[in-house]
Formats: C-alpha cells, sequence, structure tokens
C-alpha cells in the first residue's frame, strides 16, 4: 500500500539517489548542484559506458536524468538502464520538450517528467518521496489541466485529426500514407484529397514541415550534430536533409545553428 507524505516523516534518502548529467552544455550547474544543503551525487554523463557502470554497481533507488537537448547516446543510456533496472524509479528533467519525448519517457515508465527551467528543489523532494516510497499529495494538487486542451480548439481538421496526432508523436520514424489513411477510415486517394482541403498542403508536404520544425528546435542545442538531428527527425540521408532544410528556412542547417547559438549566447549575456 502506498503511503502519503502526510501519514509519515519522510528521512533523507539522498544516499540513494543519483543525478546522471547529459547535458551537452556543463559549463552551468546541473540540477543535482543546484540543490542547497544536500549532499546529492552528481555523475557526469559524458563517459556513458562508465555512467552505466556505475549505476548498475550503486543500484540506486531514484535516478534523475538530465537533459538540455537529449541525444541518442544519452537516451540509449536511459533505456538500457530501464532494461537492466525495471524497478528502479527515474525522474527526467529536460530542456528540450516534445509531444514524441514526453511519450516516450512515460512509455518507458518513468515516475516524473520536468521540463526545464525547474526549481531544484521541488525535484529533488519528488526523487526523495519516490525513494522512501511516498505518494507526493502535493504532485497531484500542483498538477493544472493545460491551457489547450480546457476548449474545444478551433482548427481541428475532424477528417484528418488522426493523421496529425500520429505524425506529432511518429514523426522520427518512417510514416506510410496508406497507414494513416487507414486511421482516418479513408482510401488513400480520397485521404490525400481531403488532407490537401484541410491543410493546404500535401500530406508528403505537412510531413517533411513538421520535421523540419523540429529540427530547428533541436539545431538550438549547442554541439549537436547535423547527422545525429538529420536521424532523429526522420531523415536518413544527411545531404537531402541539408537540401530540404535550406529550401524551407533559406538557411543551410550549419548557418542556422551558427546564428540560433550566438542568439543563446547573447541572451545570456544580458
Amino acid at each position: 500500500m502506498c503511503r502519503t507524505q502526510n501519514s509519515l516523516n519522510i528521512e533523507d534518502h539522498t544516499d540513494s539517489m543519483l543525478v546522471v548529467d547529459f547535458r551537452t552544455d556543463q559549463s552551468k550547474p546541473s540540477f543535482g548542484e543546484s540543490v542547497a544543503n544536500t549532499k546529492l551525487r552528481v555523475l557526469s554523463g559524458t563517459n556513458r559506458s562508465g555512467a552505466a557502470r556505475t549505476i548498475e554497481k550503486d543500484r540506486p533507488a531514484v535516478i534523475c536524468f538530465e537533459f538540455d537537448f537529449p541525444e541518442l547516446s544519452g537516451l540509449k543510456t536511459l533505456l538500457e538502464i530501464r532494461k537492466a533496472l525495471p524497478h528502479i524509479c527515474i525522474v527526467m528533467v529536460t530542456a528540450y520538450h516534445s509531444e514524441a519525448l514526453a511519450v516516450w519517457a512515460f512509455r518507458l515508465r518513468v515516475s516524473d517528467y520536468f521540463v526545464s527551467p525547474v526549481i531544484p528543489q521541488e525535484v529533488f523532494q519528488r526523487m526523495r518521496n519516490l525513494a522512501a516510497g511516498v505518494c507526493d499529495d502535493t504532485c497531484f494538487s500542483t498538477a493544472s489541466i493545460p491551457k489547450e486542451v480546457r476548449w474545444r480548439a478551433t482548427n481541428v481538421k475532424p477528417r484528418t485529426q488522426h493523421a496529425i496526432n500520429y505524425i506529432a508523436v511518429n514523426y522520427a520514424e518512417k510514416i506510410k500514407l496508406s497507414t494513416v489513411a487507414q486511421m482516418c477510415c479513408l482510401s488513400p486517394p480520397r485521404f490525400s484529397a481531403i488532407f490537401r482541403q484541410e491543410h493546404g498542403v500535401t500530406f508528403q508536404e505537412f510531413v517533411v514541415h513538421h520535421r523540419i520544425s523540429k529540427a530547428r528546435e533541436l539545431l538550438a542545442a549547442p554541439g549537436v550534430s547535423i547527422t545525429d538531428v538529420t536521424f532523429m527527425v526522420g531523415f536518413n540521408d544527411v545531404s537531402y536533409f541539408s537540401r530540404t532544410f535550406a529550401r524551407i528556412t533559406g538557411l543551410i542547417p550549419s548557418k542556422f545553428q551558427k546564428e540560433a547559438q550566438e542568439k543563446e549566447h547573447y541572451r545570456d549575456g544580458q
């Protein structure tokens, strides 16, 4: 039976908690290093194999994986740890957020998911409650319903909305028109015609623009490679991705990435 926070005094479980810092930009302190008056262990994820060995050796009760812009190596480590230690609690902190990333995380049974910037003490308290096996009542009382789902959206396209939802989650995978047409209970030709009528572009154009939009977000990350971004957003060829990116944005990926990071450094200096 799950205990509540009000039913007992929570001991300090810091020794059974671990933060793994997979941020590409480690010039700033991690969440774990920002928690006041604690000895929370913070492990650098730059050595992926070393981090995995430490986790499997120490077997902490709760692990917090901290990302700024998640890279494949860090996400693979999270996946491997979940497979190797299925009973531990995992908390995820990330600056980059997408519906697809959140769905992936919760399918891996991540206990909680925070989007930076975070209040370090709140994340620490959540980890401590998980380590103690406590149901944190405040976690439910402060979870407000997202504004975008409080009313019926006026831009929903009823005939093809299932396709839009599918693209939002699966844009990194191969998406077949026949698959989404079936989801919408339409034949492929009929689906194509209705999709263009509702959205003003073909289905394939919509998918490509959505992938490029996600690529723009990822390229703002310091140190992320264009090759990684190519495959993370569903392209299979770097040259084709670069040409498509330039056609849609007017900039080649490397130029866009440079300008985006210069803007970020300028904001940090304000």
